[in-house]
């Protein structure tokens, strides 16, 4: 089949068995469903078909694999009637990668999940918006040997009180919903620029 492509030549063409794909364990996995319940007494479980076993395609983590971004899981998978994505009760997938996953928290979006929820002022995403173009990026390697490869980031020790910089360690979830942020209020701005321009032609 000729020599393996890099990890990034793979990614664009996620079809290739040629790529260097293995089966990865997700690190967002809780396990097998035993246990575990729906909010709702009253709301039952139900299989979820779609989500194909590891078992049945002799998938184990660190085997090999030929469909790039594959998925399957360890056990079957339930969900509540309810659909509430935050309740699915198996998680512990196994997907097809070139690379492994990034380790960190697997936030839960879901309504249920939450308190105290207080939605992003317009003051407060233009603080955001700054934060995330004073961002100074950077290319660097790891020092731990298991971790190869060049990466690209920021460092921690030069925005520590950004909203995304965390305890040790960059909140990614928080980062991205801070460029969300800086997408909205450049959108903003470039609306409030039309507008004006609109207006000054309306008045030649």
């Amino acid at each position: 089949m000729g020599r393996v492509p890099p990890p990034a030549v793979c990614l664009a063409f996620l079809s290739l068995v040629a790529c260097s794909t293995q089966w990865y364990a997700s690190p967002c996995g809780n396990g097998d469903p035993e246990g575990v319940q729906c909010l709702d007494e009253a709301d039952t479980l139900w299989e979820e078909p779609s989500l194909e076993l590891c078992s049945e395609i002799e998938a184990t983590d660190g085997s090999p694999c030929t469909e790039l971004q594959a998925s399957c899981v360890h056990s079957q998978a339930f969900t509540c009637v309810s659909m509430d994505p935050a309740m699915r009760s198996s998680e512990a997938f196994l997907t097809c990668r070139n690379t492994p996953p990034e380790e960190g928290v697997c936030p839960t979006s879901s309504r249920t999940a939450k308190r105290n929820i207080e939605y992003v002022a317009t003051a407060e995403r233009q603080i955001l918006a700054k934060e995330v173009l004073d961002v100074r990026l950077a290319r660097y390697h790891y020092r731990d040997a298991n971790k190869p490869g060049l990466k690209l980031g920021y460092i921690l020790e030069d925005h520590p009180s950004a909203s995304f910089s965390g305890d040790g360690r960059v909140d990614l979830y928080a980062y991205m919903s801070a460029v969300v942020a800086l997408a909205q209020q450049q959108q903003s701005e470039i609306d409030a620029l039309k507008a004006e321009v609109s207006a000054l032609k309306a008045t030649r």
